[in-house]
């Protein structure tokens, strides 16, 4: 009988080097898959936006120094001038102004924006772009691709994770 395994329990059972409050750049060396060049395999035209603190990446040390002198961790609010101009926007957008009010969303990362890259095991790499620090997952195998996607679940939203795991325990 196979059994099929969900992205989260995925990335929590290959994350053991997730500690509570490390980093993402903290991460094993990358030694997975190779990368493919920006834009491979993508159909042309993918863009996308988030809301402020959308991403979920912070940790014990951000939440300390946020409640204590209001800094926000790095990427939380990076999105908003995109997202608060687009109710303006809307009723007239056309295609040619699309990019001013979402972020490009195709495959890869451009050569010179790689903000990080990880290998957390042999048959996945995860590369983090500067801009906004959007996980691309390259895999060889499914599995890895699974663990990957986990693994930056884990990275960016932990502390959710945790927060709903034990709210649905309760």
């Amino acid at each position: 009988m196979r059994r099929h395994v969900s992205a989260w329990l995925a990335g929590a059972l290959c994350a053991p080097a997730i500690a509570f409050g490390a980093p993402a750049a903290t991460a094993q060396a990358a030694s997975g898959p190779s990368p493919q060049p920006y834009g491979t395999n993508d159909a042309g035209g993918f863009y996308n936006v988030l809301p402020p603190g959308e991403n979920g990446f912070d940790n014990a040390v951000q939440f300390g120094a946020f409640t204590a002198i209001g800094t926000v961790p790095a990427h939380f609010r990076d999105q908003l001038p995109l997202y608060e101009n687009l109710m303006y926007a809307a009723p007239t957008l056309t295609d040619a102004e699309i990019p001013q009010y979402y972020k490009d969303a195709t495959f890869g990362v451009r050569a010179g924006d790689v903000a990080s890259t990880e290998s957390p095991r042999s048959d996945v790499t995860i590369v983090r772009d500067a801009g906004y620090a959007v996980p691309h997952i390259y895999g060889s195998t499914r599995a890895g691709v699974e663990c990957g996607a986990g693994y930056a679940a884990a990275e960016d939203r932990r502390f959710l994770m945790d927060v709903l795991r034990h709210a649905s325990e309760a």
